[in-house]
């Protein structure tokens, strides 16, 4: 008898032991793309989930499936305004990606001189339009936005051919678009820090949110593991972008497909830091409320409650 009991104790061990191993690393979805360049010094450290678009994001931040989920800083304030939200917001790890250029031989030294002219653009009443009007408004800029379907149409059918002399890009299609030619280069958010009435501090974009089920000691780790990455990033571009090419190329091929030069150029511009969401709920609340200004199905007017944010 005894000895039954112990091969069921031994058994039961395993078993929570092979659970413990399956846990042993948080699980994590992230965008390709930027956000997936912000988390990639990390990647070995989490369980980590790529997807193309945003449609995962809102459904599986409606559910339990991960402990961190990457995602757009209004998708979640969407769907907490909704009640629906199984995370909570935490940090903040994108902001401003988001550049006018023109051709070398046409003029831009400022944003006045788009003043009359037209400009090529992307996601029409979505946060990067609302923010591209509003610098333009601000700025007492008069000026025509035609709309792609995306920042890459927007540079392989227009501005690439010659078909538009100015248009709004982000990274990494500005370094892309830099290994080819020569540009002149308006930073929007720069425009809008600087703005004389209703100045911008920052564009927040994307976010880091936690489950709801975790300890906040578990929280604060997986935090301070990302905030870690991200300091490293911001103190040797070079060095990441090498670190992120030595990742595996069959479970992240942005990395190889964006090659070293563009990953140091998207380090350097497209906005990668890391700030606490709870030290900076009024930043975010003044952004929420352009927004929502601009486009009223976004927030129907409302923001988010104090649970929206992780507070550490």
């Amino acid at each position: 008898m005894k000895k039954i009991i112990s091969i069921l104790l031994l058994v039961l061990v395993s078993i929570l032991f092979m659970g413990c191993k399956k846990k042993e690393k948080p699980y994590l979805l992230t965008p390709e793309g930027i956000p997936l360049v912000a988390v990639g010094g990390v990647v070995d450290e989490f369980e980590v989930t790529t997807t193309p678009g945003p449609q995962v994001l809102q459904s599986e931040l409606l559910q339990d499936n991960y402990d961190v989920i990457v995602a757009p800083v209004t998708l979640g304030a969407q769907l907490s305004i909704k009640g629906s939200i199984n995370y909570k917001i935490a940090g903040l790890i994108t902001f401003d990606n988001m550049y006018i250029v023109s051709k070398k031989n046409v003029t831009l030294n400022s944003i006045s001189d788009l003043n009359g002219k037209t400009i090529y653009s992307y996601g029409q009443n979505q946060p990067s339009d609302i923010m591209l009007k509003y610098a333009l408004e601000k700025s007492g800029v008069s000026a025509t936005i035609e709309y792609a379907d995306s920042v890459s149409t927007v540079v392989s059918s227009y501005f690439m051919p010659g078909n538009a002399d100015y248009a709004l890009v982000a990274e990494p299609y500005l370094s892309k678009i830099k290994q080819k030619m020569e540009v002149n280069v308006i930073d929007v958010a720069s425009v809008l820090r600087n703005l004389s009435d209703g100045k911008v501090e920052f564009i927040p974009q994307a976010a880091i949110y936690v489950y709801n089920g975790l300890t906040k000691a578990q929280v604060k780790k997986i935090l301070k593991t990302i905030e870690n990455n991200i300091a490293s990033l911001n103190s040797d571009s070079a060095a990441y972008a090498k670190l992120l090419l030595e990742k595996d190329a069959n479970l992240y091929p942005l990395f190889n497909n964006l090659g070293e030069d563009v990953l140091k150029g998207v380090c350097q511009n497209a906005g990668i830091n890391y700030l606490k969401a709870c030290d900076n709920k009024a930043k975010i609340e003044e952004f929420f409320g352009i927004v929502d200004k601009a486009n009223k199905n976004l927030f129907n007017s409302q923001v988010p409650s104090d649970d929206f944010y992780f507070n550490y």
